[in-house]
């Protein structure tokens, strides 16, 4: 009886974990979409507002979901209570909060966090371009998740539900 009841759990649990694993590249592709959007809601405020960044920010951060626009309520914050930090120091420590929850890759979390780089520092137009870099940055990531998600998830609950009967022949 104790056999059979770990035997349903060990098959269970492996493909619970397949299931948590397909999840997550999920919303990854969610989350991309979404830094797309906030991304774009940045690009033509700067272009047609031509209001400060922190302004920018404000007015964009209740159109973009979280946990992206929490982070863009938290940089306002942050910058009225330390006026001291510049734009970039601000970002990465509000990006630096938001990318520890969500299932970016490292290379995509680095971009992130170096996303306020390109912001402030020249006239309206450079901004605008380098803000058009990276959102073509980010509809490259889209594109390649977009492609490799069903294939990755197919072969991450196959090889879930394998290993997991795996194990129940093995240790039965």
């Amino acid at each position: 009886m104790f056999k059979l009841l770990g035997a349903i759990f060990l098959a269970g649990g492996a493909t619970g974990y397949s299931f948590c694993i397909c999840r997550d590249l999920k919303l990854r592709l969610t989350m991309l979409k979404e830094l797309k959007y906030m991304y774009e809601l940045i690009q033509s405020e700067i272009c047609y507002t031509a209001l400060p960044v922190l302004l920018v920010f404000e007015n964009i951060s209740e159109k973009v979901k979280p946990p992206f626009g929490r982070m863009l309520k938290n940089m306002v914050k942050r910058a009225e209570m330390d006026g001291g930090k510049t734009l970039t120091e601000i970002w990465r420590q509000a990006a630096g909060d938001v990318l520890a929850q969500i299932p970016l890759t490292k290379e995509q979390k680095e971009s992130v966090a170096g996303f306020s780089e390109s912001l402030g520092m020249s006239d309206k137009e450079g901004q605008a371009r380098a803000l058009q870099r990276k959102i073509e940055e980010v509809e490259n990531w889209i594109i390649h998740q977009e492609k490799e998600s069903s294939q990755q998830q197919k072969l991450i609950m196959s090889m879930g539900i394998a290993g997991g009967l795996f194990l129940v022949i093995l240790l039965v």
